[in-house]
């Protein structure tokens, strides 16, 4: 993996019926059906248009857990990791910040950190719907988050 990449990253799963699978954990999906799944992290290089990494994971390791494993283990400085909502908690955004990795990722609505009145300047398309957004940079209101937390 080369420095100074954009990675985009996510976390998907299979699931297995073999007796001798040592990664295969029993887990309630997202369907709620009960199966022996293994997940897998992926890293996808943006710069290269290419997979960087496919690593195999236990099937019970959550998306927001799984990160911070991937970090240590690979190096990632200078690079912008993409992310999506399953991978946020403060502990992630508190290690992102402490190491100066830079992230996208977007926020969940119920989070409150975000001032809603800030205008749309922006417009995408995204499966085939518009959407209008702006930019925003909450890293000093998480570091405020975290500093509050800690104090109570």
């Amino acid at each position: 993996m080369k420095k100074a990449d954009t990675l985009l990253f996510d976390l998907s799963s299979i699931f297995s019926c073999g007796e001798n699978v040592l990664l295969a954990d029993k887990e309630y999906n997202r369907h709620r059906i009960n199966l022996r799944l293994i997940n897998f992290a992926m890293a996808f290089s943006r710069n290269d248009f290419i997979p960087t990494v496919l690593k195999p994971l236990l099937g019970s390791v959550r998306d927001v857990k799984s990160i911070l494993s991937f970090l240590k283990e690979f190096d990632v400085i200078k690079s912008i990791l993409v992310l999506d909502r399953g991978f946020f908690s403060f502990r992630n955004v508190e290690f992102f910040i402490e190491d100066d990795i830079e992230f996208i990722q977007p926020l969940n609505r119920a989070l409150r950190i975000m001032d809603y009145s800030t205008p749309l300047d922006s417009f995408l398309t995204f499966r085939e719907m518009g959407m209008r957004y702006s930019r925003v940079d909450v890293t000093e209101k998480l570091r405020n988050i975290k500093i509050k937390k800690g104090k109570k």
